[in-house]
Formats: C-alpha cells, structure tokens, sequence
C-alpha cells in the first residue's frame, strides 16, 4: 500500500457481516506501510515518538475491578511505557497497578462536563465520585482524544483548549480510524480498543492489564472501574460493542500482536 487514502478505502470498506475474517484480515495490515498507518490513525502522526516506540515495551492499563485480582504493579511499571484512561487512580492500588503514567486517553464526557452542569449532573448519576474537571488536574501528560472531543475543546472550550495544552501534549486520533472501528464493531470503539489497536501498530510490545469488557466482576459486581463507586448501567454501554471489542484482543493476541493479562 502506497498512501493513506489506500488504506482509508481498504480498512473502511470491509464488510462487517464477515467480521472475524475481516478482523483477522486487518493484522496483515500492521506490518505494512508503517508511516502511512501512523497518519491513517493518529493526526499528530509527525510529532510522536514513533522510532523510540518501535522497539518499546508498552503497558495499557485498564479499569476494570479485575485488575484487583492479582499484583501485576511491579511488572507494569517495569515497562518502557505506561498507558491509562480517563481519570484512573493509582494511589492505593500501585500493588495492582503500578503508578506509572506516560500516556492517558480521556472520552469525550470529560470534555463535556467542563462547563455543562448538567452534562456533569447526569454523569454523576453512574460516577457519583467523578471530578467535573478531572482534565485541569493533569500536567505534564501525553492526552489522547478522539477527534469529536478534541473539536469541541478546541473550538467550543478555546480557554480550556489553551490551558490544557499548556500543560500537557495533546494527540487526536483520527476520523478515519474512528470510522474504521465503527464499522468493524457495529458501534464506536471505547478507549480501550483504540489504544490496543494504535499500540498494536506503534510498539514492540504490548501487555494489557484490566480488561474485562463490561463483565462483572464476582469481587466487586456492581462497580465498572477498579478505582471508584459505580452504578452499574447496562443501558450506558450501548455505544460499544463489547463482545465485539473481545473478539478483536483475542484475534490481537492469537496473532502473538498483543499479551492479555488476566
């Protein structure tokens, strides 16, 4: 393959009825035209550290209560990189999880809850300890967004865009990647399926620790992250495919692209 549009056209135009095959289909892509796969997801594709990832470990650490199960937080933190999401918490948990962070992808909720009050109200319905602005705590932080949130940030939230990025460096992965795992999935990816899917191509190594797609878990059945009480809503997965996402990490893992600690 010789460009972007290429791959644009061959990734998004897969039919979904043959998802295993086409999801099978896909790893051939991960060690072909490298750069071309780097701005394919990532819009900020010149200014990451791609040639020092290439030969890197990479530990994508997820939220799920499972992660309570075992003490991997040594083993985590012994990595080239550590990868979190939204506004995971490490204090207290570092025997699980480790404390180390280099990268954090966020969702759009905490671009939203910003300045809408009532956005926040209704997500503390679910996270009733959730922060309303988690985003103006981080400093120092590789942020990954997707392309929706990162607009509204940028030209909804200009005073938040400016002050977020003053302290951190922010990366927005792309439409056509997004519109790639919707059609993959069924629905819109979560956090979790776009870092395993971006490492996958950008890593050397890569463990996943945490994941447990939205099943519950017997040690703590009512909570969705690790780190936090939760009402638990089956209603508010609807923008993901789960099972789906699950198939995908195996397919990752037969394929020796990926390690699922569980």
């Amino acid at each position: 393959m010789n460009n972007v549009k290429e791959i644009t056209e061959q990734l998004v135009g897969m039919n979904r009825e043959t998802f295993e095959e086409n999801a099978q289909e896909l790893i051939t892509y991960i060690s072909d035209d490298v750069k071309a796969v780097q701005s394919f997801m990532l819009h900020e594709a010149l200014s990451f550290p791609f040639d020092d990832c290439k030969n890197s470990s990479i530990a994508i650490v997820g939220n799920s209560p499972i992660i309570l199960n075992n003490e991997y937080g040594e083993f985590i933190d012994s990595h080239d990189y550590v990868f979190r999401f939204n506004d995971s918490k490490t204090e207290g948990f570092e025997k699980h999880t480790g404390k180390r962070c280099n990268f954090r992808m966020v969702n759009g909720h905490h671009v939203n809850m910003l300045e809408d009050e009532k956005y926040y109200k209704k997500h503390l319905e679910a996270f009733p300890e959730a922060s309303q602005r988690f985003l103006d705590t981080l400093e120092n932080c590789n942020l990954f967004l997707k392309t929706d949130a990162s607009f509204k940030l940028k030209t909804d939230l200009p005073e938040w865009y400016e002050k977020i990025t003053s302290k951190n460096t922010l990366f927005t992965f792309t439409k056509y990647f997004e519109q790639f795992l919707h059609d993959r999935l069924g629905q819109y990816g979560a956090c979790g399926m776009y870092s395993v899917m971006f490492a996958s191509w950008a890593f050397k190594e890569v463990n996943c620790f945490g994941f447990n797609f939205y099943k519950e878990d017997e040690t703590s059945p009512d909570n969705v992250h690790y780190y936090e009480k939760s009402v638990r809503d089956e209603g508010r997965i609807g923008t993901h495919q789960f099972d789906n996402e699950e198939i995908f990490f195996n397919l990752l893992e037969k394929n020796n692209l990926i390690k699922v600690y569980r």
